[in-house]
């Protein structure tokens, strides 16, 4: 409401005082850290944060477009650090949100192996991936909690999605394993375990990965074939239970329709008797 006003212009904001500007800014960026005591900006950088000249991350500060804080494609920006939800290009260091880098195509195959790359749409230039997000888990994974973890993981696989790299798709498969373990119980630090031991098999013997071709143990495919198997049981299952709810909640509304009808029916047949009781009066009294 305070926003909507139309008198709050470049002239006019100019002779608000530092209490007020600090209110109108945090009102209008969403961001409370403008009113905290230890947050101490100069007059005239509220105004441009307010009027959008500059960037309203404060530890940015910069004039927009602050291109080295906000998103590259949509330009936002947020406060999460230690995470997959950004990718940051390895050699103009802007950054970009994971999910606009998707929505927009900078994530595919691509390099001399076929792995997975981010390309920056700042500079145009490419970044591999699979070692971006072995760093990220190698020093943030311990830090997460169970949901922090389960959206992580959920990030990595649409990132990895298409990979049509052998290690690119184990990751995805892995993630994608993790996360139902994690949906179902298992504790945070054996599924954080579990993918940093994954990426350290990589760093013990990576040609081992790359010689199996994509063909897996036995064992292993059973395994896979099982969990499509029991996913596929467990999708059918819901997809039962479902009809089952559609059909009582219809049979529920057919059952009130008739019940309906019959109450209007003898309404009708009441309003008929009325009827045939007026009429014969009407007669009489002729």
């Amino acid at each position: 409401m305070v926003l909507s006003h139309g008198d709050l212009t470049e002239k006019t904001i100019v002779l608000a005082h530092r209490g007020q500007l600090e209110i109108l800014v945090a009102i209008k960026t969403g961001i409370q850290a403008f009113l905290h005591p230890t947050v101490s900006l100069s007059q005239a950088s509220l105004i441009e944060i307010f009027l959008y000249k500059r960037c309203r991350n404060i530890a940015c500060g910069n004039q927009i477009p602050a291109d080295n804080c906000m998103c590259v494609i949509c330009s936002k920006f947020d406060f999460e650090v230690n995470t997959c939800r950004w990718i940051g290009c390895d050699v103009c260091s802007h950054w970009t949100h994971t999910d606009c880098a998707i929505h927009n195509a900078q994530i595919g195959n691509g390099g001399s192996l076929g792995e997975m790359v981010f390309r920056c749409r700042a500079c145009m230039r490419t970044s591999e991936l699979f070692g971006w997000v072995k760093d990220v888990f190698h020093h943030c994974a311990p830090l997460w909690d169970r949901e922090a973890l389960v959206r992580e993981l959920e990030y990595v696989s649409r990132i990895f999605q298409g990979s049509e790299e052998v290690r690119g798709r184990k990751l995805y498969w892995k993630c994608g394993e993790l996360v139902e373990k994690l949906k179902t119980g298992v504790a945070e630090p054996v599924a954080s375990k579990a993918i940093l031991s994954f990426f350290q098999e990589f760093d013990i013997d990576p040609r081992k990965h790359e010689e199996s071709g994509g063909v897996m143990a036995p064992q292993e495919e059973f395994n896979r074939i099982a969990d499509v198997v029991q996913e596929s049981i467990k999708k059918m299952e819901m997809v039962e239970e479902e009809k089952v709810r559609m059909t009582k909640k219809a049979r529920l509304a057919l059952e009130a329709c008739d019940q309906e009808l019959k109450d209007k029916a003898r309404e009708v047949a009441a309003l008929k008797m009325e009827r045939q009781k007026k009429k014969q009066q009407v007669e009489e009294l002729e």
